[in-house]
């Protein structure tokens, strides 16, 4: 349930629980009521709860279902505010919980006439969290919430650390092999962009998909399919689009542990003139397409946060417009692009509420890379210098 879309979760689904009996488990747990604004010590129970989840692999809290000896038992209506409730448990969290976490995914839901809460907490990437004046950190099993100890909180610091290494590691090294030309086929250029998205839960080894699964039909390559084709290979499956034989245009590599590459072969897709990119219109492909691979892969059970890397490569020369009849005054020297490569930072999107935001910083770089002071997708009219 917990991979779920909580949005998706229907009347049904709760009153299942009960006709099924479902126990609290790792990624499941009840509760009656949220607590009384002046509950202090309920309020702190529901913050270790949701830190628990938290700095494990995250899961849902269902408040007004009653349970029986950890088993769902009964629907118990909610009757204070929505509207307060909500804002009121996320200033809680926001405020109590630390180090900072996005957060819960907050949904109303009626069931049998009565009001209940679903929330969502995602495993974070920032964990070990613990709530501000308990300093106890708090972890997740079968049984329900329990104190990590020493050994266990030192792993959680050290495994944040070494995770985002990972994912930089996986993204160099599929770097290199593109700009190496280490595959069986042509590129239709020499300069393209390249996305790397992986959840967490691949990068903890927490998801291995079989050859059936692997496939996730609705993930295509990036832009304006023409001829695709699909195969097997070492890394898993691989879906493409080509110009002539031999020769790709686009792929998505998608990999066995969930992790996606996704690479369009050549930077001149919306002008003919050489050498340029038309910004907005590769800013804008870029933002669809990874809001479809994020909800294709959360479809999947390859559930947020997501590591999401964008990288233009081989890009010196190049000169970036806002339009087509952008003539920006600026010095000679700055016409053009002078790197030989784009690696914009890499972005971490806990929920797909925080992509938009982050994708804008993260696109910022790109257009200061060619003397646009900031991104002028963003304003009303294209900058003159």
């Amino acid at each position: 349930m917990y991979f779920s879309d909580i949005f998706s979760i229907t009347e049904n689904d709760i009153l299942n629980l009960i006709t099924n009996k479902i126990s609290e488990q790792k990624t499941l747990e009840f509760k009656r009521q949220l607590p009384d604004k002046n509950d202090e010590t309920g309020k702190t129970k529901i913050l270790q709860s949701i830190a628990s989840f938290s700095n494990t692999d995250g899961g849902i809290i269902i408040f007004g279902m009653k349970e029986n000896e950890g088993e769902a038992s009964e629907i118990v209506n909610i009757e204070t505010s929505t509207d307060d409730d909500a804002s009121r448990l996320i200033s809680m969290v926001k405020d109590r919980i630390s180090p900072r976490m996005n957060p819960p995914e907050f949904r109303e839901l009626i069931v049998e006439n009565k009001k209940i809460y679903i929330i969502c907490i995602h495993s974070s990437f920032t964990k070990p969290h613990y709530v501000n004046g308990n300093f106890v950190f708090y972890g997740r099993h079968n049984s329900g919430k329990y104190q990590l100890d020493i050994a266990e909180i030192r792993a959680l610091f050290l495994k944040s650390k070494s995770v985002e290494e990972q994912f930089e590691n996986f993204r160099i090294n599929r770097i290199m092999k593109l700009k190496s030309h280490s595959f069986p086929f042509k590129y239709d250029s020499d300069s393209f962009y390249v996305i790397h998205i992986a959840s967490l839960n691949s990068l903890n080894d927490n998801i291995q998909l079989s050859m059936p699964a692997i496939k996730l039909k609705n993930i295509e390559p990036i832009t304006n399919i023409s001829s695709i084709g699909y195969i097997s290979n070492y890394d898993g499956y691989l879906k493409y689009d080509r110009t002539a034989p031999g020769t790709m245009k686009s792929y998505v590599q998608i990999f066995r542990n969930g992790c996606l590459e996704v690479a369009q072969l050549t930077l001149n897709i919306y002008t003919n003139k050489q050498k340029t990119i038309l910004g907005p219109e590769i800013e804008r492909t870029i933002k669809d397409g990874i809001t479809n691979y994020l909800t294709e892969l959360c479809n999947n059970n390859i559930p947020y946060p997501y590591f999401i890397s964008i990288s233009f490569i081989n890009t010196k020369g190049y000169k970036i417009k806002y339009a087509e009849n952008d003539y920006r005054s600026i010095a000679d020297e700055f016409l053009e692009i002078y790197q030989d490569d784009l690696l914009l930072p890499t972005i971490f999107v806990e929920k797909i509420n925080d992509l938009e935001t982050k994708l804008k910083l993260c696109f910022e770089i790109f257009w200061n890379s060619n003397g646009f002071p900031q991104n002028p997708s963003y304003k009303q009219e294209p900058p003159h210098a």
